[in-house]
């Protein structure tokens, strides 16, 4: 009878071991992942950085470098004239439409600006005048899913981030000659910064995934049940001889 447990066993331990391995490194990543979001949120909450154009040129003379993500920064400058790029969102809990707006700064750096969401039928806060504004740098170099539907230029409605068709759109074009603006990232201003009013703006935050502790608990409690299902059909026939 023993004989007959033993590949029982064995499968059951080799589980238990890879089970066990799983949960130990879900916790491993949710230490990792608390460090990272705690390293964020401090990025965050630093000075900000003003915006110059030695920030965008390696030391190569490469434009643009990719600036971390999450620093705070800060530009003098004002909007550009035309309409804001309109880029499909919510706002409190309704359609709305995410403004983006190209920046001049006096030093020359032109920057893509996320100024908030516009709520669907309101009209675009006007913003006019040399002013200083303050945001986090966010990075949007992922690409798109294979269900986004295609932006409608023509019409001023985004529903993806595409930076050769925001390159090559006639209101920027002439800043491309110049090497600006400079992307694939835009610049997401604080609440109250100047270019906001009127709008839906959250504080950011560290938008990370962090799903690891539930992980974690899976996992060990799947070897859990596999230990006490193993030892319920082991023991008895243990017992039995």
């Amino acid at each position: 009878m023993r004989r007959r447990l033993w590949p029982l066993v064995l499968a059951s331990a080799v589980g238990l071991a890879i089970l066990l391995s799983l949960g130990v490194w879900q916790v491993q990543r949710l230490a990792w992942k608390q460090e990272l979001i705690a390293e964020v949120e401090q990025k965050m909450a630093a000075p900000a950085i003003l915006v110059e154009p030695k920030l965008f040129e390696d030391k190569f003379g490469r434009f643009p470098p990719k600036l971390p993500e999450h620093t705070r920064v800060r530009a003098v400058g004002e909007f550009l004239g035309f309409e804001p790029y309109r880029f499909i969102a919510t706002a409190n809990g309704g359609p709305g439409w995410r403004l983006l707006h190209l920046f001049k700064a006096n030093n020359g750096v032109h920057l893509y600006v996320d100024r908030g969401v516009l709520p669907e039928g309101a009209n675009v806060p006007i913003v006019q005048g040399s002013m200083e504004i303050e945001g986090v740098i966010n990075w949007h170099d992922k690409g798109y899913g294979f269900f986004d539907p295609s932006n409608d230029v023509a019409n001023n409605r985004w529903y993806r981030w595409d930076w050769y068709e925001l390159d090559h759109d006639s209101n920027t074009k002439l800043n491309i000659e110049a090497r600006q603006p400079v992307g694939p990232f835009a610049v997401k201003l604080l609440p109250g910064s100047p270019g906001t009013e009127g709008l839906v703006v959250n504080p950011p935050k560290a938008d990370l995934r962090n799903n690891h502790l539930g992980y974690a608990i899976t996992w060990f409690g799947l070897a859990i049940v596999l230990a006490v299902m193993t030892a319920v059909l082991v023991w008895p026939r243990i017992r039995s001889g």
